[in-house]
C-alpha cells in the first residue's frame, strides 16, 4: 500500500508503469530471499483455520512474521527511496 501512495494515480489517466515496476521488484527481491510470498508457506499453517491458528501460537510464530513483515518493510522503503514521485504529487519544491 504504501508504494502505490507514493508512486500510484492521482487520477485513472495516469501511467501505472513506475507503481507497477516497484511492486514486481519488492515481490521478487522478497520471493529470491524467502522463497515465497505466500504467508502459509512462510509459516507453515494456515491462519484462517482453528487448527492453524492454534499451530501459529504453539510455535510462537509471531516471531518468524515479524522478521518478514519488517523486512518486506525495508525492501519497500528501498524501493521508494529509489522511485520517481508522480509529477503532480505535490513533493516538488515551489
Amino acid at each position: 500500500m504504501a508504494l502505490s501512495l507514493f508512486t500510484g494515480r492521482n487520477r485513472p489517466a495516469d501511467p501505472r508503469d513506475e507503481n507497477c515496476r516497484l511492486i514486481q521488484q519488492v515481490i521478487r527481491q522478497f520471493e529470491a530471499r524467502f522463497g515465497t510470498v505466500l504467508c502459509r508457506h512462510l509459516i507453515g499453517c494456515r491462519l484462517d483455520t482453528p487448527d492453524g491458528h492454534q499451530y501459529f501460537v504453539e510455535n510462537n510464530l509471531r516471531a518468524k512474521c515479524a522478521v518478514f513483515t519488517s523486512e518486506a518493510a525495508r525492501m519497500a522503503a528501498e524501493a521508494l527511496m529509489s522511485a520517481s514521485p508522480p509529477p503532480d504529487a505535490g513533493l516538488s519544491p515551489k
